[in-house]
């Protein structure tokens, strides 16, 4: 299942990520444009999940720069139980992956042994925007990301529920979209 959320900002998109996310526990990762947005959503779900949820931790991949505290998170989030009431918001940007190789591992881990429970994809328009930048970046999550959890045959299926988030959307974000990711929404 794929999903697209158009809402301004500020409109609730990050609550509806959080939400399913919890519900559905285990390993959600939103992969983000921004730096600085996934860092304060980070520190958002970590408050707000400690305040009410004991099972929530949340992670930017990002910021993490010690190799042993990398190979430590790595650890703790690949050994999750399957069937674990915890849920753990893995917040990163194209590049960790590419860049990375304990994050690169890491996503290679949960996407084999089928953790990844929900992969949110924020500000869709900003990729778009800068395509230039990430063309790398999200050539390397098709391959390695999105035709991993796409369903043979299916232009419309995957394994894992996908959340598109987006300020703004037309045709032709659609359609850039679909060159940097392989994947399609009807408009």
């Amino acid at each position: 299942m794929r999903l697209l959320l158009v809402r301004p900002t500020g409109g609730g998109k990050s609550a509806v990520r959080d939400t399913v996310g919890v519900i559905l526990a285990g390993i959600v990762l939103t992969i983000s444009p921004l730096l600085s947005l996934a860092a304060n959503q980070t520190d958002k779900v970590g408050r707000q999940a400690s305040q009410e949820f004991a099972n929530v931790m949340s992670f930017h991949l990002d910021e993490i720069k010690d190799r042993t505290e990398q190979l430590a998170v790595a650890a703790s989030v690949s050994n999750l139980d399957l069937n674990t009431t915890q849920t753990v918001f893995l917040f990163a940007s194209p590049q960790a992956f590419v860049n990375n190789p304990v994050w690169r591992k890491l996503l290679y881990s949960i996407i084999q042994k089928k953790m990844l429970q929900f992969i949110a994809i924020d500000e869709i328009h900003l990729f778009v925007h800068f395509a230039r930048s990430f063309c790398q970046e999200f050539a390397w999550l098709k391959l390695y990301l999105f035709s991993k959890l796409q369903l043979r045959g299916s232009s419309s299926r995957t394994t894992v529920p996908l959340l598109f988030m987006t300020a703004t959307c037309n045709k032709s974000i659609l359609k850039n979209v679909y060159l940097l990711s392989g994947l399609q929404f009807p408009f």
